[in-house]
């Protein structure tokens, strides 16, 4: 920014009604400034100036966009009436400046630390600058307008500091009008916009403005001037947003402290000291049960076994077998046969142990005498350096079907171990080639084993062990594992490369008779939204069965109702339903008793299921639109092959391709967030946790999908949330009748988020309704808010949505 003194004389007393403008003579263009007063104490004493004589001269700063070229700064009145009139020049300017600065310290801070942000003024500023696609960031920006105009587009244009237009894609992602905050009586608009530039920009001018509209704060007319606000960006002033955004979105695999993070939580001289004690006490009672230890590569993890402060283990080694390099070919079965522990250790890859791993995993077991196979954290060495931690969450089928998150190295009852290993054949006890321990994927078959047999699985939240080497070898091994897998549990799907490296990804394939799914879209007014939404169901989707029930909620535009009748004309399978407050059962809210217009989601969605006919739900807002032709596909093959699925949540977008949903989590400040937000679309996030399967506790109900018999049997949406929290009370009412909420990222799906009702933040009006919600599903599931969602690991920071290591 530029900052100029002015003196305007009576004018300048209040700034009242004046503009200020930029114009470039070469390109014929100008470009709005601000004037801002010129009265704060630190102000004047810098200028050596008293109240009085500021406000007699009429005293302002006019601050204005850098630009490279010559400008004449203009300043009028209401009426047009030019006030101030000055020339300068780019290059001149600079030294004048930088003359001030070094002759006039004071004077020149005093005029570059004028606020720019003053109540009730026009305001655009840059927020965050991500990574978009390859060669490209997205800028988002914030603009705060002073009008009650709601109709009227606004329009971002861009500028090199040349005053060159620059071509870029601009997209609105959130526009509201609400209460001022300095004067409840007036309004303001609040938008939210995102440009997508090449990453190689780093300074340009933005200028969003709007045009005035019929609608005036509490009847009283405005000017028609044009609002326009500005933003200046300095190549210093983009690289300290980037950081900033970037280090928000720092996960534990990226981060370059991680080493330093290992060895400050790594267990101590004294703690080591401690549990040997108590280990010899565990012995002398005879509560020390042996472990077997099953091992690929025996003579990498030996050093480390004789560390151990569990001391007591054996092992168990392969007929011909001679420590070194992998593993003989002799049966995984005979192996654990031979094993004389209670428990085995089964250590597939060359790993190296902590010193604690045996205690901690020995300990888990003891704790639950109901556990029958625990695994704990990794990390790979590397040249000597520790890195790639994985930091695992809790036992997850819908994730381990994409990658053997589980890792190499599990414990595993012995009685249990033996049981697994003869699950295809267990009168004569024979296993399949993926349970052998040459071939690398015994590991990965025995914990999906573990779930087809519903064995009780835990999860230790500990870093026990390092991996030499590479992290996902023996992919055709693991593949044929995971093929054995499905056949045995009757899951039709092709198997093809995943995302990420040692991953898979499967295609369901439908069964012959598709079973046939109701969307149901909750709408009022948004024409232009539902439209959009409905066209591009129509449009991309290859699910044959389907039918649309647009629930519509007292709508008031007339071109909402043509819109009904088009949408029906043009496809029998879009039908319309009217939802009416009286449908509402007895006792329940509705957003009416807090002002917030009178609806009731839960009540609308629950109206549109009665009125469905579809085996399968899909909930949607009206401000999605379809991208992935298969969304249905991806969403339900995940919920048809497995019975106990209750809810499949898919990923959504932002406009400029940025996550806007991944899957939900509750954190320690009892709130919901979404994980990877803002991350671009491909970007895999922390351990693939954005562009793999996964289940978890919530997900959005901005797109969900939901067996008709679960929904039913649950009693549907909870009316008592006329609005927010309605659909993570669902999932988390299916996971306290142990049932399954899931995640798939193929579902690919824009959502316009708060398009069709208000952000909270903005009004607090909606922050009232927001707190009796919050307070309703706080009281409903204490526990689960007050210890924050598994699904993030103990060792990450689980206030972050970006998996950041917790210190």
């Amino acid at each position: 920014m530029g900052y100029i003194a002015l003196s305007l004389g009576d004018a300048g007393r209040t700034l009242e009604g004046l503009r200020a403008r930029v114009r470039m003579a070469t390109l014929g263009k100008s470009f709005p400034a601000y004037l801002r007063p010129f009265r704060a104490p630190w102000q004047l004493t810098a200028w050596g100036l008293d109240a009085g004589t500021a406000e007699e001269r009429g005293l302002c700063v006019a601050v204005l966009p850098l630009l490279s070229q010559d400008m004449t700064l203009e300043v009028e009145d209401a009426t047009g009436r030019g006030l101030a009139h000055a020339t300068f020049g780019s290059l001149s300017s600079k030294f004048r400046s930088r003359l001030l600065t070094r002759c006039r310290p004071k004077q020149a801070d005093a005029l570059r630390r004028t606020r720019i942000d003053v109540p009730g003024a026009p305001r655009l500023w840059v927020s965050d600058i991500f990574c978009g696609m390859p060669g490209t960031r997205v800028w988002r920006l914030q603009a705060t307008l002073p009008t009650a105009d709601g109709r009227s587009r606004p329009e971002l244009k861009l500028y090199g500091l040349d005053g060159q237009p620059m071509d870029a894609r601009t997209i609105m992602l959130e526009d509201h009008v609400v209460p001022s905050k300095e004067d409840h009586v007036l309004s303001e608009r609040v938008i939210s916009l995102s440009a997508v530039l090449p990453q190689d920009v780093e300074q340009l001018l933005f200028v969003i403005s709007l045009g005035e509209g019929p609608e005036t704060d509490a009847g009283v007319a405005e000017d028609h001037h044009p609002i326009e606000a500005f933003c200046c960006m300095l190549p210093f002033m983009t690289q300290r947003i980037y950081d900033a955004s970037c280090g928000r979105m720092l996960d534990a695999g990226k981060d370059p402290a991680y080493e330093d993070w290992f060895f400050a939580q790594r267990v101590s001289t004294e703690m080591l000291a401690r549990q040997r004690r108590c280990f010899t006490k565990l012995v002398r009672d005879g509560e020390a049960p042996l472990v077997s230890v099953l091992a690929t590569h025996p003579d990498d993890v030996l050093p480390s076994l004789k560390q151990q402060s569990y001391a007591h283990w054996e092992l168990v080694r392969g007929r011909g077998g001679d420590g070194a390099g992998s593993f003989d070919k002799t049966g995984a079965l005979a192996l654990a046969r031979a094993a004389k522990g209670e428990l085995c250790l089964v250590i597939e890859g060359p790993y190296r142990l902590e010193p604690d791993a045996l205690w901690r995993l020995v300990s888990a077991i003891k704790r639950d005498p109901s556990l029958d196979l625990t695994y704990a954290d990794e990390d790979e060495s590397h040249e000597g350096r520790l890195c790639h931690p994985h930091f695992k969450c809790f036992p997850n089928l819908g994730r381990l079907r994409a990658i053997s998150y589980i890792g190499g190295v599990l414990l595993v009852r012995t009685s249990v171990l033996k049981r697994l290993l003869q699950t295809d054949s267990p009168e004569d006890g024979k296993c399949d080639h993926s349970c052998r321990f040459d071939d690398g994927a015994l590991g990965y078959s025995l914990a999906l084993r573990a779930f087809e047999v519903k064995a009780s699985v835990g999860q230790v939240t500990k870093l026990l062990s390092h991996r030499s080497g590479a992290s996902c070898p023996h992919q055709d091994e693991k593949r044929q594992a995971l093929r054995t897998h499905l056949s045995r549990c009757r899951v039709a799907a092709d198997i093809e490369p995943g995302p990420v490296p040692g991953s898979f990804r499967l295609r369901y394939r439908m069964p012959q008779d598709p079973p046939p799914v109701s969307i149901i879209i909750p709408s009022k007014d948004k024409a232009d939204l539902l439209r959009a939404c409905v066209e591009s169901i129509l449009q991309h989707t290859t699910y044959p069965t389907l039918e649309i029930i647009v629930v519509e909620n007292n709508s008031s535009e007339a071109a909402t109702f043509e819109l009904y009748d088009v949408l029906h004309e043009k496809d029998p399978r879009v039908n319309i339903v009217t939802w009416t407050p009286s449908m509402l059962k007895t006792g329940r809210a509705s957003s009416a008793d807090v002002g917030d217009g009178g609806f009731n989601y839960s009540s609308l969605v629950n109206f549109g299921a009665s009125q469905a006919t579809g085996q399968y739900l899909i909930m949607l807002n009206n401000d999605t639109q379809v991208i992935e032709g298969r969304w249905i596909e991806e969403m339900l093959g995940v919920a048809l092959y497995r019975p106990e699925v209750a809810v499949v949540g898919a990923k959504l977008l932002f406009g400029d391709e940025l996550i806007q949903h991944a899957g939900m989590i509750a954190n320690p400040a009892h709130d919901n967030a979404h994980i990877n937000q803002s991350l671009y679309r491909d970007d895999p996030g922390y351990d693939g946790t954005a562009v793999l399967p996964s289940d978890m506790n919530m997900v959005t109900g901005a797109c969900q999908l939901i067996p008709r018999r679960i929904f039913d049997s649950l009693g549907g949406y909870d009316e008592n949330l006329a609005v927010g929290f309605n659909d993570s009370e669902f999932c988390l009412r299916a996971r306290a009748h142990d049932l399954i909420v899931s995640y798939t990222p193929y579902a690919l799906l824009y959502h316009r988020e708060f398009s069709t009702r208000g952000r909270e933040a903005l009004d607090e009006r909606l922050q009232q309704r927001l707190l009796v919600e919050k307070s309703y599903i706080l009281s409903k599931y204490p526990e689960y808010y007050a210890h924050g969602d598994d699904l993030v690991n103990a060792n990450l920071d689980r206030f972050s949505n970006y998996y950041h290591l917790r210190w």
